[in-house]
């Protein structure tokens, strides 16, 4: 039996990473603890390659195990508009489009 060395105080949320016919699958689990070389997780669902029923407890592999990212309560809605703006304009001003034949020529058309 191994030996806990830290115990969470809440679960933690992760994936644990299988190995399949179909590729690498990630299923859904609970961190409880770990080990020097083991976390104990938790399933939240039922992991099919494996056929642990929803909260089954086992210890897995540190490297079978990745951390989902905590939720940020003052996050940007839509962060991919913010990254959008390369122009360093602050006015968002921007000159006039050209066409290709002025990009491509390297001067305007008569």
């Amino acid at each position: 039996m191994a030996t806990i060395i830290r115990q969470y105080p809440a679960p933690l949320r992760g994936r644990l990473w299988l190995d399949s016919w179909a590729g690498r699958v990630g299923h859904p689990v609970d961190v409880l603890g770990e080990t020097p070389k083991r976390y104990r997780v938790r399933a939240v669902a039922y992991i099919p390659l494996k056929d642990w029923p929803a909260g089954h407890v086992a210890l897995v592999p540190l490297h079978a195990v990745t951390f989902d990212p905590a939720p940020a309560a003052a996050e940007d809605p839509h962060p991919a508009q913010a990254a959008l703006d390369l122009t360093g304009d602050p006015g968002g001003q921007l000159p006039p489009l050209q066409s290709g034949r002025e990009l491509w020529l390297g001067f305007p058309r008569p």
